[in-house]
């Protein structure tokens, strides 16, 4: 009887230290997803992380603040000269999907085309903590190590 409390008790605190964060700034995902209210995206975020392909490059996009607006559009600023572009964005029905698509002039404020990778992907909203979102690119398969991962942040 011991052996088998002992055993729950470790398979318990390694359930809970694999959900901790990655070393390298990545998440784990549960296969858990959240729902976001139109109302909760609405308003002016940054991007605190951003993983792409297994690459940390959240520096490509910290000169950038997304303004998702009510109506749909998303404003997109470059903090260096206050140019903008506006794109928009999309909620799925269930509120568990965010799309991004950009405007075709994108590449006025981005010529390095870093902005690109946040549309290619939908992301499903995993995580909610205070005024950040946690979001990962939207994939069939949930044990895909290398999903593309996404943090917002309100300013």
């Amino acid at each position: 009887m011991k052996k088998v409390l002992l055993l729950s008790a470790l398979a318990l605190i390694t359930a809970f230290y694999s959900c901790e964060d990655d070393d390298d700034g990545g998440m784990d995902f549960t296969g858990e997803e959240i729902a976001i209210n139109d109302t909760d995206m609405i308003g002016q975020w940054e991007v605190t992380l951003f993983i792409d392909d297994g690459d940390n490059d959240t520096d490509d996009l910290d000169d950038y603040r997304l303004e998702f607006q009510e109506d749909g559009d998303l404003v997109i600023t470059w903090t260096n000269n206050n140019e903008s572009v506006t794109g928009s964005w999309n909620l799925s029905s269930n509120g568990r999907v965010l799309s991004i698509d950009l405007p075709d002039d994108v590449n006025t404020i981005d010529p390095d085309d870093e902005l690109a990778d946040l549309e290619e992907d939908d992301w499903v909203f995993i995580r909610q903590e205070g005024t950040e979102l946690w979001l990962l690119e939207e994939d069939d398969d949930v044990n895909d190590d290398d999903r593309d991962e996404l943090r917002l942040r309100r300013t």
